[in-house]
């Protein structure tokens, strides 16, 4: 199989996962060209195709316009800056990731992440609406994000008296807060604010006060989940099936087991050394 790495077009840090990935790529038996159209898989860098990334679009469409795969290397949500997410045509649950061969793989021990119990909120403890960029793909089709928040907003008021509060995402330059505010002055904006150099935001603490967190299919409800703070999200999601079902059941969420679902996040990330020694590429070969 010939694949080809878009390296042209991927992010700053993206070299040495390009590199690692093509190492892997080579030692699974298969063929790396680079910025090649003339290949039966385009590997590239993200589905936000904005600044850098924006000839991506172009690569995107193309391969699936003639039903080629498009392998997508995304920024890990488990280990930031340091795993990365390695999924076929798209970066969430509405791509195609390896699965766990059984439930008891413990590969989510080699992230060394704590899951928190699920929280036992106070009457007054937060809903957040936590937003993602509306010029990635994942947000394709929806409508512009103030106006889902409203919604969302309009929602919440109807099944419960709890506070609310947007969380916007941290790259979010596109959202019109003032039109949330506007249509709700009683609706809460926690800025996110940067706690280290990894690109880490102070999401966490938000959490310690927060009941139940709505997302469409971003990061903050994997970080919600992980964190013991029930979710409510669309198919698209990674926390889909361990999500509550319905807006009505806001009060009452949905706090499922969790040790299947951790299983199958941790095959979707991958170490660096990892995606040079091939297994990433193995797995994920069987579903090309």
């Amino acid at each position: 199989m010939k694949v080809s790495l878009f390296t042209a077009y991927g992010a700053l840090n993206s070299p040495p996962i390009f590199d690692a990935l093509a190492k892997g790529i080579t030692e699974s038996g298969d063929t790396v060209v680079y910025n090649d159209r003339d290949a039966d898989v385009a590997v590239i860098w993200s589905i936000l195709f904005a600044g850098r990334m924006e000839p991506n679009k172009d690569v995107y469409a193309d391969f699936k316009a003639r039903g080629k795969p498009v392998v997508v290397i995304e920024v890990g949500q488990l280990r930031r800056g340091i795993t990365w997410r390695l999924g076929i045509n798209a970066v969430n649950n509405s791509g195609t990731f390896p699965k766990p061969p059984h439930e008891n793989t413990k590969r989510w021990d080699k992230f060394n992440i704590p899951l928190k119990p699920w929280r036992e909120s106070g009457m007054f403890d937060y809903v957040v609406i936590a937003t993602q960029r509306q010029d990635s793909m994942q947000w394709h089709g929806l409508p512009p994000t103030e106006k889902w928040v409203v919604q969302w907003i309009d929602a919440i008021k109807r099944y419960s008296n709890r506070p609310i509060v947007v969380r916007p995402h941290p790259r979010d330059y596109l959202t019109d807060l003032t039109y949330v505010s506007y249509k709700h002055p009683d609706t809460l904006i926690s800025t996110p604010k940067s706690i280290n150099d990894k690109d880490r935001m102070d999401f966490p603490s938000l959490l310690e006060k927060t009941h139940l967190v709505i997302n469409w299919s971003s990061g903050p409800a994997v970080e919600s989940i992980i964190n013991g703070v029930p979710v409510l999200v669309s198919e698209d999601s990674f926390a889909h099936s361990v999500s509550t079902d319905s807006i009505t059941q806001i009060d009452n969420p949905s706090k499922p087991d969790r040790k299947y679902w951790c299983e199958k996040m941790a095959y979707t990330e991958w170490y660096e050394e990892e995606l040079a020694e091939g297994e990433p590429w193995r797995l994920l070969k069987e579903h090309l």
